[in-house]
């Protein structure tokens, strides 16, 4: 069975280095170096994971450890109150010896994982979370108190490979009709494959008045199977005159391209459109009185 040791994964809905969680009246406090794990893998193969843990504190903490299925609804939130998904969820497939550990005042210790894909695991997308809390002490004057620890965890994201499709569609592309000094363009993105993964793209923004482009790349976000997720974007450079054609473009996990695009008009451009509008109007009636008089009089 192959084997994989997995030293540095990339990130998702936000980036963390390093991540901490205080709770202050317990004065309990930990830390990890990874909060988010992406992986691939085949049914059937075992994965090695790591985890660096630390005591932030100067006295030692009992830590427990819980590994949990997740349910992520749309735009990317999390349900950490899942008993088991059926569907996507893979807290049986990980395993680690150190369920808990005391560890010593600012104790750095890195604890092992396994991961064991079965053989008829469902291909696509599955997740799970590693949680570590930190157990608060018991004392002679909080002992009938109701003592919450501090929990910190990692995210861990696996798509089983096979007959992988990571399809999408923009469903909705929204821009103001009238700029304002600030605005908002947003795009919703909806997963339509079996796999998790993070789209790329950008909203082109050109002023058809002078011809000035502007391009706005999309933020990186993972967007999950049967999920959408809206991308916001701020958008300023606006000219009070200007007419602007935006075209939101995004790639999807099959490297597919994805178009939609929307009109914006400056506040005052409405007056010189206007006065273009008088211009055509007043021409082509001239026009059709001067072939009128023309086809009257013979001339």
């Amino acid at each position: 069975m192959k084997k994989r040791k997995i030293f540095f994964l990339v990130i998702i809905f936000c980036f963390f280095s390093w991540v901490k969680i205080l709770a202050s009246d317990q004065k309990v406090s930990l830390a990890v170096d990874q909060t988010v794990f992406s992986l691939a893998a085949f049914p059937g193969e075992e994965i090695l994971l790591e985890i660096n843990i630390s005591n932030l504190l100067d006295k030692e903490q009992l830590v427990s450890l819980g590994i949990s299925d997740l349910s992520i609804e749309e735009n990317n939130q999390l349900n950490l109150m899942v008993e088991k998904n059926e569907l996507f969820g893979m807290k049986d497939w990980i395993s680690t010896s150190d369920e808990k550990l005391i560890l010593k005042a600012k104790e750095n210790r890195k604890i092992d994982f396994k991961i064991k894909i079965p053989k008829e695991a469902t291909v696509g997308s599955h997740y799970a979370g590693i949680f570590f809390r930190a157990l608060p002490e018991i004392q002679g004057n909080n002992f009938q108190d109701v003592l919450v620890g501090a929990q910190i965890g990692s995210y861990v994201l696996l798509n089983v490979k096979g007959e992988v499709f990571g399809g999408g569609k923009i469903n909705n592309f929204q821009a103001p009709i009238l700029a304002k000094e600030k605005n908002d363009l947003k795009v919703e993105f909806e997963n339509t494959g079996n796999i998790h993964y993070i789209p790329y793209g950008e909203i082109a923004v050109k002023n058809i008045l002078t011809g000035r482009k502007e391009k706005i790349e999309i933020a990186k976000h993972f967007v999950f199977p049967g999920k959408k997720y809206s991308f916001e974007n701020d958008w300023s450079n606006v000219s009070a005159w200007g007419v602007y054609w935006a075209k939101a473009a995004v790639v999807d996990g099959n490297q597919n391209f994805h178009f939609s695009s929307r009109w914006i008009f400056g506040r005052w451009s409405f007056l010189w459109l206007g006065f273009i509008f008088l211009i055509i109007w007043g021409s082509q009636k001239i026009r059709d009185k001067y072939f009128f008089y023309k086809n009257e009089t013979g001339k």
